[in-house]
């Protein structure tokens, strides 16, 4: 903030005044203040997050993707995992829809139709609140893995079931 006087003459009378002048520099948002190489990897670890909850949890409606949502951010919380989620996501054999993609592979994938744009956004909004510092997990810490409920092997023996949404089966630790 500035002072500037000013001297105004009425008449043959002489004011002086003063008038604060604001600086009204436009503040950055935090995007702008990020170094692009920052920016990048937040753009990077948005499109993991996106095709994981895509190709994993569509068809599972909002909750079974906020569930799938924090599967994923339990693990990257752990330190048995990677620290980044692009890291979890693209670990070998953990998402059966990467099984058939190398590591730092992504997919584009397009809605098509109403229900697919309106699945999308929710995706889309899922992403946004992780990055925000917006998102809650509604499961348990303890909870790092999921399967489709027709999935039994050895695994998922191993563990105990924490909850059931839709087609998938959520486990935590025994």
């Amino acid at each position: 903030m500035n002072l500037i006087k000013y001297i105004i003459t009425v008449g043959c009378l002489l004011f002086t005044t003063e008038l604060l002048v604001l600086d009204v520099t436009p503040i950055k948002p935090k995007s702008e203040n990020l170094t692009k190489i920052r920016q990048d990897f937040i753009k990077q670890e948005k499109q993991c997050l996106a095709e994981v909850l895509w190709h994993e949890a569509r068809g599972e409606g909002y909750i079974g993707m906020h569930k799938v949502m924090s599967v994923i951010y339990n693990r990257k919380q752990s330190k048995h995992y990677p620290s980044t989620y692009c890291g979890v996501i693209q670990q070998k054999k953990q998402f059966s829809y990467r099984n058939h993609l190398t590591k730092g592979t992504n997919i584009d994938f397009k809605p098509l139709g109403a229900i697919e744009i309106q699945t999308y956004r929710q995706v889309s909004e899922l992403v946004d609140n992780v990055f925000k510092g917006a998102f809650k997990p509604s499961l348990n810490p303890s909870v790092m893995w999921y399967a489709h409920k027709k999935v039994s092997n050895r695994w998922t023996k191993k563990k105990v079931i924490a909850e059931q949404v839709g087609k998938h089966v959520f486990y935590r630790k025994p």
